[in-house]
């Protein structure tokens, strides 16, 4: 048996076993479903599915389905959220645990804010159970960016995460002890499932810009929030989405790295993706920043071979 399947095995027993003792909604938990299902149909009433890629598009209207048939408690083993914002364990994430491990803020940082309720059933993560493959990702992109700059990425006034899956990144940071304003642009469907697992999780994220937690669709209003409230640092985060955007909306988020409260930027990227070569794309971002930004390229599998051509790449940029 190979790896990956040695990996998947493990999981489908263990979430076997652990669905046993799953426990039933709380009425507290139940309110925010009912509010996720109403949520997904009011923006399909609108239309309102976002300027994504036609891939995209498509996972929208699938999580209006889903929502509408399923459990959202369950909404991390739905195909379509399982096919782009989950994924099980491998053996690149071991490694990943393995260097998180070996860090010496391990117990002090790291495994605390790793620590947390499986909401939406996850793969288990068989190492760790209190945690999933995810959540460990977003961990050694943080944690590899610190090795890098001595610095951390969260150690700002305000993240703008761009394209934020379900949520997992903007709940890790405050786990780790963000407390600034933290915006997350996706998509309008994207948006409201984010805010049903941050709620999970006891954070309050909106879509008007009130709370700490901002779900925004318009580019211009997190410009506008930006130039208004003029924090002192920003850190701008990407893990893959940017590179699944269509080009027209890449263009308008290229201005947000030429202001000057920018200071962190941490992106990864596939190689490709439909048929855009992201390599050459975000080699000529870097290349058309660099007077204001300092920028190194790395493998994002953390065990120190050369990339190859088909490997994830990371664009770690700090300006003065």
């Amino acid at each position: 048996m190979n790896p990956r399947r040695a990996f998947r095995f493990a999981e489908n027993v263990l979430a076997t076993v652990m669905d046993w003792g799953a426990r039933p909604s709380t009425p507290v938990q139940a309110a925010l479903a009912r509010r996720l299902t109403d949520d997904l149909d009011t923006l399909m009433q609108a239309g309102r599915t976002g300027q994504g890629s036609d891939f995209w598009q498509g996972i929208c209207t699938e999580l209006y389905r889903l929502a509408a048939s399923g459990d959202p408690m369950y909404f991390m083993r739905w195909p379509a959220i399982e096919a782009t914002m989950v994924h099980g364990a491998a053996p690149v994430t071991l490694r990943m645990w393995r260097m998180l491990r070996r860090s010496p803020d391990w117990r002090t940082l790291w495994a605390p804010a790793l620590r947390h309720p499986r909401y939406g059933h996850p793969p288990p993560f068989a190492p760790m159970l209190s945690t999933n493959a995810i959540a460990l990702e977003h961990a050694s992109h943080l944690f590899r960016f610190q090795q890098r700059h001595a610095v951390h990425f969260h150690d700002t006034d305000c993240i703008v995460e761009f394209g934020g899956g379900y949520g997992s990144m903007c709940r890790l940071t405050r786990a780790l002890g963000f407390r600034g304003k933290y915006i997350v642009f996706d998509l309008p469907p994207v948006s409201a499932l984010q805010r049903y697992y941050l709620g999970m999780h006891g954070i309050d994220a909106d879509g008007s810009g009130a709370s700490a937690t901002w779900l925004c669709n318009d580019l211009d209003a997190i410009a506008a929030w930006l130039e208004r409230e003029a924090p002192n640092r920003v850190s701008l985060i990407s893990t893959w989405a940017l590179s699944e955007m269509p080009m027209f909306v890449r263009q308008r988020i290229e201005p947000f790295f030429a202001l000057p409260a920018a200071k962190n930027a941490l992106l990864a990227y596939q190689p490709d993706f439909e048929g855009t070569d992201n390599r050459d794309y975000f080699r000529g971002l870097m290349a058309r920043t660099a007077e204001k930004w300092t920028w190194a390229e790395l493998n994002v599998d953390p065990s120190g071979k050369a990339p190859t051509a088909a490997d994830s790449l990371y664009a770690f940029g700090v300006a003065p």
